[in-house]
C-alpha cells in the first residue's frame, strides 16, 4: 500500500511537464508552475531570442513570466527564479523511500506468498518468519511452535548472549595473539629475509656486472667500427714493406753463400716473386680494395631478447597456508598452497613476460554513465585513442635459421604449448608457453597446412592436402608423430567438434565443400548445397567451432564469414569488405576474424559486430593470417608485408 501510494505521489506530481522526469532543482514560477531549472534555462534559450526581452511564456499556461530582475540576460533567468521547496523535500523523500525498498527492508516485511500481509509471526521449528495466512496453512505440524516475532527476539536472546561471548573471547585470543611476540619465529623469518635478500644482492650484481662487460663490448666494437678502413692502406703497404725486406735477405743470403746452381735458382724465382709484387703495389696505388663493415650478433644473445626470461620469483608462504608469490616484474598474486618442494619449481608463464597476465590482471574498468529520467538525454559516444594493446612476439627464426622466408598457415594453443605451421618450409614447431627449461623444437612434415587441437590429451591435428592426409601429434613433451590418417579429399582447414569429430574444408574447384569427420577421417557428413541446389562456399579455408557446436569458416572468394549450423543450413553471414582469413572463437563467444587490410574484428556468435580493430597499426602485425584463442591467450600468426611474398616468422600473443 505505501508503495503504490509513493508511486501514484511521483507519478502526479512529481514529474516535470517539459522532460517527463522527476524534477531536479525545482524551480517555481510566479504563475504557481514549477519545472526542473535546466528544463526552464532551455525553454527560455529557445524562446528568447532577443537578449532585451522583458518576460517570456509558461510552457504549461502560456501565461507572461517577467524576467526575475532587472538587467540580467536571459541565459540567467531560470537560475534566478525561487526553489520550490516543498517540491524538493518531497523529492528527498520519494528518493529515500525507494532507496530503502531497492535494499530490501520494505520487501522482507512483506509476505511473498500473500502480498498485502505483513510477516507477523515466526516459526521457531522451521526458523522462518510468516504472515497470519502462512501460519494457518502451513505450519500446521506438531514440530512447528509459531510465536509473534517479539517473543521470537525473547526466546533467541540467550543464544545471542552467547554467540556475543564467544565473538568476545575470540577477540581477546586474537589480542593476546598480536601481542605475543615469539622471538623464535621471528628470528627464522628474519634469517630467511637474510638469505634472500643476500641472494638478490648477488643476482643484481651478476646483473649489473654483464650490463657493463656487455656496455663495453659494444663501445669497443663502436670504436672499431669507426677506426674501420682508416689504416687499411697502410696496413697493406706495411706488409708489402716487410715481405719485400725479408726476400731481400733471402737473396743476398744465396748470393753471398750459396754455389752456382742455387744462384741460378734464386736468380729464376726472384724474377717471379719481383712481379708479384709489383702488382700488389700497382693495385694499391690504383684501386684501394673496397671495405664493408658487418656485424653478426651472437645467436645466444638474440634468443634472449626475442624470448626475455623472468628472473625469478619471491614465494611468502606458511607450511599449511596459502601462498603469495610474489614476480619480480610485477605485484604479487595470490595462489594455491604450495609445499617447499614444488615451490621452486613455480610455472611461471615464459612467453607473457608478466605483460600478458598484467592485462588480464590489471585491466582497467569502463566508465558507464549514470542514466536519469530525462528524455532528452543523450549519450554522444567519444572516440578515444586506446593504447597499444600488450602482447609478446615469438619468433619461428630462432629454431629454423636456416630459411629466410616463413608461411605460418596454421597455429593453435594447446595446454602449455604453443603449436606452429609452416607451410613452405614443411616444418611444425612448438613452443613452451611456461618456463620448464625446454626449448623451441620443430619437426619435419611435407606440406602441413593448418592445425587444430586434437582429441584427447596434448594432441594435435595437422592438415596435409596434397597428400590427403592427416597427423595426430603429440605435443606434450616434444613433437611425435602419433599416427598418419588418410583422408578422401585434399583437406586445408580444420577444426574441434564435440562427440570426437572434426570439422575439415575442401577448396578444391566444384568440390567446395565442408565435411564432418571422424577420428579414424570417415566422412560422416558433407556439407556443400543449400536447398535449392545452390553452392554453398567458393574458398572454405579457415573453420572453427562456436560454443553452440556450429561450424565457422572465412570465405576468401566470398569475402565473407559464414556460420553453419551441422545440419548443413546458413544460420547467418557476414560480410566483409576484403579477404578473411584465419577465424576462431573464444568459449566467452567472441569471434575474432583476420582481414587482410591489417585488422582483426571481432564479432558475436550471432554474426554482429562488436570491434572492428581489436589490433591496429601500431600493434606492428603485417597481415594476421592464422589466429587461435583459448581461455588466457590469442596467437595471431603474421603473413608479412605483403601477400604475395610471405615472409614474417613471427607468432604473437595477446592476453584475452
Amino acid at each position: 500500500m505505501a508503495e503504490r501510494v509513493v508511486r501514484n505521489v511521483e507519478n502526479d506530481y512529481l514529474m516535470c511537464s517539459i522532460c517527463l522526469g522527476r524534477y531536479q532543482d525545482p524551480r517555481l514560477l510566479p504563475c504557481g508552475h514549477s519545472f526542473c531549472r535546466q528544463c526552464l534555462d532551455d525553454h527560455v534559450k529557445q524562446t528568447v531570442t532577443d537578449s532585451a526581452a522583458q518576460f517570456f511564456m509558461c510552457p504549461n499556461d502560456r501565461t507572461q513570466i517577467e524576467r526575475p530582475a532587472v538587467g540580467l540576460p536571459p541565459k540567467r533567468w531560470a537560475e534566478a527564479f525561487p526553489v520550490d521547496t516543498f517540491l524538493s523535500s518531497l523529492v528527498s523523500a520519494v528518493m529515500i523511500h525507494a532507496s530503502t525498498a531497492s535494499d530490501g527492508e520494505t520487501s522482507t516485511a512483506v509476505c511473498k506468498q500473500h502480498k498485502n500481509r505483513l510477516k507477523e509471526f515466526f516459526c521457531v521449528h522451521h526458523c522462518v518468519s510468516a504472515c497470519a495466512l502462512c501460519v494457518v496453512k502451513s505450519h500446521k505440524e506438531d514440530k512447528c511452535d509459531c510465536v509473534s516475532l517479539e517473543e521470537a527476539v525473547d526466546r533467541l536472546r540467550p543464544k545471542m548472549d552467547a554467540l556475543r561471548n564467544t565473538l568476545q573471547k575470540q577477540v581477546k585470543v586474537a589480542k593476546s595473539l598480536q601481542q605475543r611476540n615469539d622471538a623464535s619465529r621471528m628470528d627464522f623469518l628474519d634469517a630467511s629475509k637474510d638469505r634472500v635478500l643476500t641472494e638478490l644482492t648477488d643476482l643484481e650484481t651478476k646483473m649489473t656486472f654483464y650490463f657493463r662487460t656487455a656496455l663495453q663490448q659494444i663501445a669497443d666494437m663502436k670504436s672499431t667500427v669507426q677506426e674501420a678502413g682508416k689504416s687499411m692502406v697502410t696496413e697493406n703497404a706495411s706488409a708489402i714493406v716487410s715481405n719485400i725486406n725479408e726476400t731481400i735477405e733471402k737473396f743476398d743470403e744465396v748470393c753471398n753463400n750459396g754455389s752456382g746452381p742455387e744462384i741460378f735458382k734464386i736468380v729464376s724465382k726472384m724474377e717471379t716473386q719481383v712481379k708479384e709484387y709489383e702488382n700488389a703495389l700497382k693495385t694499391l696505388v690504383m684501386l684501394p680494395p673496397r671495405i664493408e663493415v658487418h656485424f653478426a650478433i651472437n645467436r645466444n644473445t638474440e634468443r634472449i631478447f626475442e624470448n626475455f626470461p623472468v628472473l625469478g620469483s619471491v614465494i611468502i608462504q606458511s607450511p599449511g597456508h596459502q601462498g603469495y608469490v610474489c614476480r619480480g616484474h610485477h605485484g604479487c598474486s595470490p595462489t594455491s598452497a604450495y609445499d617447499h618442494a614444488n615451490a621452486k619449481t613455480t610455472p611461471v608463464p615464459r612467453l607473457s613476460l608478466g605483460s600478458l597476465e598484467t592485462a588480464r590482471t590489471a585491466r582497467s574498468s569502463r566508465s558507464v554513465s549514470q542514466s536519469t529520467n530525462r528524455s532528452d538525454f543523450t549519450d554522444s559516444p567519444r572516440s578515444v585513442r586506446s593504447p597499444t594493446r600488450p602482447k609478446v612476439t615469438v619468433s619461428v627464426q630462432i629454431v629454423d635459421q636456416a630459411n629466410t622466408s616463413w608461411q605460418l598457415t596454421g597455429v593453435a594453443i594447446i595446454g602449455d604449448c604453443l603449436v606452429i605451421t609452416d607451410a613452405h618450409n614443411n616444418q611444425v614447431f612448438r613452443f613452451e608457453t611456461r618456463p620448464s627449461g625446454a626449448m623451441p623444437e620443430q619437426l619435419s612434415i611435407d606440406c602441413p597446412v593448418c592445425v587444430a587441437p586434437g582429441h584427447g590429451g596434448s594432441v594435435a591435428m595437422v592438415t596435409q592436402p596434397e597428400h590427403r592426409k592427416l597427423s595426430l601429434l603429440d605435443v606434450g613433451n616434444g613433437l611425435v608423430v602419433k599416427e598418419f590418417i588418410e583422408t578422401a579429399k585434399p583437406y586445408e582447414g580444420i577444426a574441434k567438434l564435440l562427440e570426437e569429430r572434426y570439422a575439415v574444408s575442401c577448396c578444391v574447384v566444384d568440390r567446395q565443400c565442408i565435411d564432418i569427420i571422424d577420428v579414424a577421417g570417415t566422412i560422416l557428413q558433407t556439407i556443400d548445397k543449400d536447398d535449392t541446389g545452390n553452392m554453398i562456399l567458393s574458398w572454405p579455408r579457415f573453420l572453427s567451432a562456436t560454443t553452440g557446436g556450429d561450424i565457422l569458416v572465412s570465405d576468401r572468394d566470398k569475402r565473407a564469414l559464414i556460420c553453419i549450423s551441422l545440419a548443413g543450413r546458413v544460420k547467418w553471414t557476414y560480410p566483409t569488405n576484403a579477404s578473411p582469413w584465419g577465424v576462431t572463437c573464444h568459449n566467452s563467444g567472441s569471434v575474432y576474424l583476420c582481414l587482410d587490410t591489417k585488422e582483426i574484428q571481432v564479432l558475436t556468435e550471432a554474426g554482429s559486430l562488436v570491434k572492428r580493430g581489436f589490433v591496429s597499426r601500431r600493434d606492428d602485425i603485417q597481415v594476421p593470417y592464422a589466429i587461435h584463442a583459448v581461455e588466457d591467450y590469442i596467437a595471431v600468426t603474421e603473413w608479412g608485408s605483403n601477400l604475395f611474398a610471405p615472409s614474417s616468422p613471427r607468432v604473437h600473443m595477446f592476453a584475452t
